[in-house]
Order: structure tokens, then sequence, then C-alpha cells
């Protein structure tokens, strides 16, 4: 489900456009939700965004081994498993069983959020994060050729099912940040005057001369999310 949050007030808004009245709040929050999806969507961010406000519960397709992917998050309150792929029930690790972090496992960051990985803990009573992976002679997936002692794949029959489920708080950050907030104003302000120009593509100014308001998200705030490192890497 796509997100939901806007990352600027009106009232922020109000300010640098220099608009007062409380009639215009409604435009002025469409502006600022429509500013804040765009944002979205520059940093591949649509389903969650940048505040991890509400905690949940996901479930994802067991790695089957000591590392386990998960989507963004800052914290992570439970982890659970499924004993096999079959199993029904869910059994609820300790703390001391895991360990949240980002990056790459070689050289792993525990310390500083947003997080999207697990690791199973040296000390833990778990050796893996059960295999979600559909596997059999070559019908569920992977399978191995004892010809070429290799495993091969078939793409048809390719599946995982849920064995691992965890709860914790999804998003980049427990409150927006001051960059991710400005950058949605300065969207919205630029929206705000075009519509005052009848959405044209420029407008005549007497002391600045002519103005241009491209169609797509500002370059300048694509430069502030770029050089901020906002932007997220798909991993397919």
């Amino acid at each position: 489900m796509p997100s939901v949050q806007v990352y600027a007030s009106t009232a922020e808004l109000k300010v640098r456009i220099e608009r007062t009245r409380d009639a215009d709040d409604v435009n002025l929050l469409k502006l600022l939700t429509a500013a804040s999806r765009s944002i979205d969507n520059a940093c591949n961010r649509i389903n969650d965004g940048f505040l991890a406000a509400v905690s949940s519960a996901r479930l994802y397709g067991g790695s089957g081994q000591a590392v386990q992917r998960i989507d963004e998050c800052i914290s992570v309150s439970l982890v659970e498993t499924k004993a096999s792929r079959g199993a029904t029930t869910w059994d609820a690790w300790v703390a001391a069983d895991w360990s949240l972090f980002g990056g790459d496992q070689r050289w792993p960051n525990w310390n500083n959020a947003p997080f999207d990985k697990l690791m199973v803990d040296w000390n833990g009573d778990y050796s893996n994060f059960t295999s979600g992976s559909a596997s059999g002679p070559g019908s569920y997936g992977w399978f191995l050729s004892t010809a070429q002692r290799v495993g091969l794949y078939n793409p048809r029959t390719a599946r995982k099912v849920s064995t691992v489920r965890v709860t914790g708080f999804w998003g980049y950050a427990a409150e927006t940040p001051p960059e991710i907030r400005e950058a949605t104003a300065m969207q919205a302000a630029r929206w705000y005057k075009r519509y005052q120009g009848s959405m044209s593509d420029s407008l005549a100014d007497g002391e600045l001369g002519v103005l241009l308001y491209r169609k797509a998200l500002d370059p300048d705030i694509r430069r502030i999310l770029v050089d901020g490192r906002y932007v997220r890497r798909i991993v397919s």
C-alpha cells in the first residue's frame, strides 16, 4: 500500500509562499501530499516513505541462511520463524538470537538506522532463518543435476513461502529528515506558483524577469535527494 505520509505542514508552506488565509489550507495540503508522493517515487520509498511511525508485522520468505533481508526499518521488536515450510505455528526468537543491521554483512552497521537485514547471533539458539524456498526434484524450483553436479533453476515453478515474520517500525527515520521536509515545501510552492500562472511553463515578473517552471520534479530538489543519499537502491 502506498505511503500516505505528508512531510511538511500547511503552516510551513504558507510562510514560504507568503499566504495567511486558512481557507487556502485544503488546497495547500493537496499540493503537499502530491509533493510527498513525488519525493517517495524519486527515492524508491513509495510504500513505507520516510517516517517510521507505526509498528506492524510483516512476512518474508526465509533465506535459509544466517542473514535475512527485510524492509527498511528503524527498529525490530519481534522475530519469529516456522520450524519448516509446512509448519502452521510461529516460534518466537528471544533478543539474544538475532541482531538488526544495515549495509554489507561483512561490515555490518549496527548503530545507525535505517536497517534492512537480520543476522543470526553466534550465541543464539538458531543457525539460520528457515528457508522459504519450495524445492524438489525438477518441479519446485532449485534442483540438483547429478550429471553436472550443479544447482539448476526452473523459473516456471520457483516459489517461496513465508517462514519468517518480523514486527518492527518500517521506514527511514523516527522523524522526517529536515531536507525531506524542505524539499516537500519547495515542490509544493513551485506547483502553487504554476497554478497562479494557469500552469504555464513560465511566468513574467517585473523584478526578476521571466521565471521558468518545469513540469517534472524540480532539479534542485532532485539534487537534495541525491546528495543527501536519500535515494534507496533497488535490490532484486
